[in-house]
């Protein structure tokens, strides 16, 4: 409503390549990923006339341990 009210403001989205690249087992993440995507691009679209500006940020690609521990920590 704030945004709405002052005519400008900016929502970023945190994406991934993944939207575009899919691996195997990795369906889930992809998925997300594009439809998050697809809505940043209709809400672009939609909140641009009232000053509202959308972005999906696609971080470059890096080194982490984010399956295996999250494969640790639920098991």
């Amino acid at each position: 409503p704030g945004m709405r009210a002052n005519r400008a403001g900016s929502i970023l989205n945190i994406s991934s390549i993944g939207a575009r690249i899919s691996p195997a087992g990795s369906g889930y993440y992809s998925a997300s990923k594009a439809a998050l995507e697809g809505l940043s691009g209709s809400l672009h679209k939609e909140l641009r006339p009232l000053g509202i500006n959308v972005t999906v940020i696609e971080p470059g690609a890096f080194r982490t341990d984010f399956a295996g521990r999250s494969l640790t920590q639920s098991a």
